[in-house]
């Protein structure tokens, strides 16, 4: 969010028509006089417009669409961060071998199961935020969104 004084200098140069590129384009003619450009193909605007349209209804640009929790992706992920587990538990010298490799699977093990349910959870809400924008779930009790109170 911009602060006041951020807000007041947009809104000052926007009232005096100097948005924040303004300028446009000319060319010369042969006598010297400057002739306005066309604006780009009616198509390309157009397409350019309910781009920006959908985009700037919420302000900000559109999220990463989440994917379903999978055991490939979260194999990936495993991937990379299971090694550094396995060579920090497996470093320790104060503790016998056998419980070292126990500790390694354990924190392997637990860190999956985190994996999956974080993405679990990110794809639950990201299915249930959807399904209330079209109207289908109403809104918690007490959180001010049409639906149920």
């Amino acid at each position: 969010m911009a602060s006041r004084k951020q807000q007041k200098r947009r809104d000052k140069s926007m009232r005096h028509g100097l948005g924040r590129h303004a300028f446009e384009y000319v060319t010369l003619d042969e006598e010297g006089n400057e002739i306005d450009v066309e604006d780009e193909p009616a198509e390309k605007t157009a397409r350019a417009a309910g781009k920006k349209s959908s985009t700037q209804q919420r302000g900000r640009r559109q999220p990463k669409v989440p994917q379903p929790p999978s055991v490939k992706r979260i194999g990936k992920k495993a991937a990379l961060f299971i090694p550094v587990i396995l060579l920090l538990t497996l470093s320790q010298k104060k503790v016998s071998m056998n419980a070292r490799i126990m500790q390694a699977l354990l924190f392997a093990v637990m860190f999956i199961a985190i994996m999956w349910l974080s993405d679990h959870l990110v794809y639950k809400m990201y299915v249930k935020r959807q399904a209330r924008e079209k109207g289908a779930l109403p809104g918690r009790p007490g959180s001010g969104r049409p639906g149920k109170d």
